[in-house]
């Protein structure tokens, strides 16, 4: 059996995941509070919506969470058939931080190739490196083009995001 710190992994991690989920806020765009539940339903029903109109979803994250942005896009139009992209290619990072500034990696990259009605979903888990701003805010800010509805996924927690 695994053990760490005097409690098995493996519940601990269960105990530890059902306790980050009951500290999940959802918020509509006006702030208003929805239920977890609602907050899915929206995000599925704004994405299924958009990819019918050919509206393509984005992806944005900084570090681990570009991995998953990456796996992310991957799979919404490998298993979904939603087109998708992660601005994360190293080059475009290095290239855009280089000219631009960092702050401006997903903010250019989103400015360029974001059309009416696509969606972005931004994904910040909170390393405590970089603030939120870089991942959410700002790129959030870009995402705000007429029809263009962001979604953010925090997983950092007491990080309450808007644009559902």
């Amino acid at each position: 059996q695994v053990t760490s710190r005097r409690q098995p992994v493996i519940p601990r991690f269960f105990s530890d995941l059902g306790r980050l989920l009951s500290r999940v806020q959802v918020t509509d765009r006006r702030g208003k509070r929805l239920s977890v539940e609602a907050g899915i339903r929206r995000a599925i029903d704004l994405i299924v919506d958009r990819s019918k109109r050919g509206s393509t979803l984005m992806f944005i994250g900084n570090g681990g969470s570009a991995s998953i942005a990456s796996h992310q896009s991957l799979d919404f139009w490998r298993s979904g058939g939603i087109r998708s992209i992660a601005f994360n290619d190293p080059v475009l990072l290095t290239c855009i931080g280089n000219d631009f500034g960092y702050a401006a990696v997903f903010e250019r990259p989103v400015e360029m190739f974001a059309g009416t009605g696509d969606v972005l979903c931004a994904i910040q888990t909170g390393s405590g490196i970089r603030p939120p701003e870089l991942t959410s805010r700002r790129s959030i800010a870009w995402s705000e083009l007429p029809g263009m509805p962001p979604a953010t996924a925090p997983g950092h927690p007491g990080v309450v995001h808007h644009g559902l």
